[in-house]
């Protein structure tokens, strides 16, 4: 039964081949998405942690910031779709499927932070301190647990390109559904 399967498979590969001459004289096909960077765990300062420990009691309006550096460098763009930057922030955390919105207004999250704004400029300081400002983007997922509940949060991504330091902000947004 491999031969129906070997089949499927050709047909499959023969639907991306673009065989107009004018593609044959421009090159091979590269992937539109070639490049995925990915994130790795990044150390701040027992200060800074505290401001944001400072910061999360005084709102509790996020449940953690998650100190990543983007490797290897990327546009926002590239951050705030890679699958490896989700996994990086929160791990074995997924359990249902994550929507990303890509780029959104960098002062949404201000607006989220209410009192607790300075943060931002807490992390902007620490993250680039030459003040190349940062791009935010945002990833959502959402479930019914209950007739007319949904659980849900949603990842504020705080990305520095320059430094290539990444803030993940978690925010749980259950509300009714």
């Amino acid at each position: 039964m491999k031969l129906p399967c070997v089949i499927l498979a050709a047909i499959v590969a023969a639907s991306f081949v673009d065989a107009s001459p004018s593609r044959a004289a421009a090159g091979p096909v590269v992937a539109a998405n070639a490049f995925v960077p990915s994130a790795d765990p990044l150390d701040i300062p027992a200060t800074l942690q505290a401001q944001i420990d400072a910061a999360r009691a005084a709102c509790h309006c996020f449940t953690a910031v998650i100190p990543l550096e983007v490797v290897p460098s990327g546009t926002p763009s590239e951050v705030f779709h890679s699958i490896d930057v989700l996994f990086a922030a929160v791990g074995q955390d997924i359990q249902l499927p994550w929507v990303d919105a890509g780029e959104i207004n960098a002062g949404a999250l201000a607006n989220l932070l209410g009192s607790q704004s300075g943060l931002i400029n807490q992390l902007s300081a620490f993250a680039d301190p030459s003040g190349g400002g940062f791009h935010l983007g945002a990833y959502k997922w959402s479930h019914p647990t209950q007739p007319d509940f949904c659980s849900s949060e949603t990842l504020y991504l705080m990305y520095f390109p320059r430094t290539r330091v990444l803030f993940v902000f978690r925010f749980d947004s259950s509300s009714e559904c």
